[in-house]
């Protein structure tokens, strides 16, 4: 079920008269990606910047987060 979920959402992307010229699910995510990072949201960093996710996100919610960290 979840990859038949996938592909009628890949298709409905690429098929979809307002994507533009987006014609490849790499273009899709590459698009996704750069708009994402681009917002100059508060909420997001680059992993290899942020040491501690902890305090990052601590410090910009205003309470405690911590982190899962399964080792």
């Amino acid at each position: 079920m979840p990859a038949l979920s996938m592909a009628a959402l890949v298709l409905l992307i690429l098929l979809n008269p307002f994507s533009g010229h987006l014609q490849t699910v790499d273009e899709v995510v590459a698009h996704s990606i750069a708009n994402h990072l681009d917002t100059k949201m508060k909420m997001t960093f680059q992993a290899e910047e942020v040491s501690n996710p902890d305090q990052w996100f601590s410090q910009r919610l205003g309470y405690r987060v911590q982190w899962f960290r399964p080792w």
